[in-house]
């Protein structure tokens, strides 16, 4: 049986245990709802960098595919260009030779002696060699003199087919004899 006096103190320590449970729930409600709002905004925030990123990724693609359009256009280019320089090489060998057949002889290198015959420019070349390395100096300077008066001699008689024949022969054997004399 429950005593009356003792139902007082219960009742007072109940009314005390729903006052603090009021308070908890409050308490906790606010903190839901303070949770709640931070959870949308995260979700807020994290919507916008999602859409940032989407748009900066398709910024990056569309530059990716301009760059390949490039490189794409740039080999066409670079394979124009091949062709071109390889037709170009073609029409000057084809213009070399032209010009080695109408009489003009092989071009000559910027400061070589010649006179456009291959075996007399082989020759001049070899002698001029010679004179530099192998005469003494006292021989030197006649010797290129002589071979100034060949060279403007030779010149002279290329100037016709029949004369570059006949040089082409002349230069061989002379060339053969300094072989002898320059070793």
């Amino acid at each position: 049986m429950v005593r009356p006096r003792a139902l007082g103190p219960c009742l007072l320590l109940l009314l005390a245990c729903d006052r603090e449970t009021d308070e908890t729930i409050a308490k906790l409600q606010e903190r839901v709802a303070s949770l709640d709002q931070a959870l949308d905004e995260g979700t807020k925030t994290c919507e916008t960098n999602t859409s940032a990123a989407s748009e900066r990724v398709g910024r990056l693609e569309t530059q990716v595919a301009s760059l390949e359009a490039d490189k794409v256009a740039l080999s066409q280019k670079a394979m124009e260009l091949e062709e071109e320089v390889a037709g170009l090489q073609a029409k000057l060998e084809s213009l070399s030779l032209e010009l080695a057949t109408k009489g003009g002889g092989a071009l000559p290198e910027e400061g070589a002696r010649t006179i456009g015959v291959p075996e007399c420019d082989s020759y001049l070349s070899y002698f001029s060699e010679c004179i530099d390395e192998k005469l003494p100096e006292a021989a030197r300077e006649s010797s290129r003199e002589a071979l100034d008066s060949t060279i403007d001699a030779w010149k002279e008689a290329a100037g016709t087919p029949e004369g570059r024949e006949a040089l082409a022969t002349a230069c061989k054997t002379a060339r053969d004899t300094m072989k002898e004399i320059c070793g």
